[in-house]
């Protein structure tokens, strides 16, 4: 999925304003550990698009969720926020 980034924030401002939400904070501490030391970007999909694919929806789960569940659980968005570590930069504009 393609998108570009039109933001950012520190992840320590994001991990603190989210504390609320901090079980869909888990997957990036697990993947990332020092995500909150980076930026924490604002990506804009050309088309909406779900968050994670479904192989990477799998990943760290110990049970084999199936893809209604994926489905019903990652919504399709215009937009995600995304941890440093975990973007691939196809081309940079500035």
């Amino acid at each position: 999925m393609t998108g570009i980034i039109t933001g950012c924030l520190l992840g320590t401002y994001y991990d603190f304003g989210c504390k609320q939400r901090s079980v869909y904070l888990k997957r990036w501490f697990d993947l990332y550990p020092d995500w909150t030391e980076k930026c924490v970007y604002i990506v804009f999909f050309d088309s909406p698009s779900r968050a994670c694919s479904y192989e990477e929806y799998k990943i760290g789960r110990n049970y084999n969720p199936t893809k209604q569940e994926y489905e019903d659980t990652v919504p399709i968005l215009l937009y995600a926020m995304y941890p440093e570590d975990d973007l691939e930069l196809l081309e940079k504009v500035c």
